[in-house]
């Protein structure tokens, strides 16, 4: 007699576990395959803005204390001046003192902007 068909082979394999795909990338995203990141490393905050200005901050508060996101605010300011003066229009120094104007900015009252 011939063995009869399993009658639910679709959610057997909808039952497995499947391993999780990454997003499709982004045109403009930054290439970070380079830079050697193990799995205990953590992704805080994803930052992008459109040709109009707007900006949208995609943050996961993964950290115990608030302040170490400061500090790698920070640390960013810095590494964002660096790069900045190596496009080689610029200073690092003038590059840093602009990037602080534009947070203290972002950081005055709405009513004051």
């Amino acid at each position: 007699m011939a063995k009869k068909p399993d009658p639910k082979p679709a959610a057997k394999a909808a039952a497995k576990p499947r391993a999780a795909r990454a997003p499709a990338a982004h045109p403009n995203a930054i290439d970070v395959s380079g830079h050697p990141m193990g799995e205990e490393f953590l992704e805080i905050v994803r930052l992008w803005v459109n040709p109009e200005g707007a900006i949208s901050a995609f943050i996961r508060p993964r950290l115990k204390d608030p302040a170490l996101f400061g500090r790698m605010l920070a640390q960013a300011a810095r590494q964002g001046a660096r790069a900045y003066a190596g496009g080689g229009t610029i200073s690092e120094e003038e590059a840093l003192q602009r990037i602080w104007a534009g947070v203290d900015g972002a950081r005055a009252p709405a009513e004051a902007n």
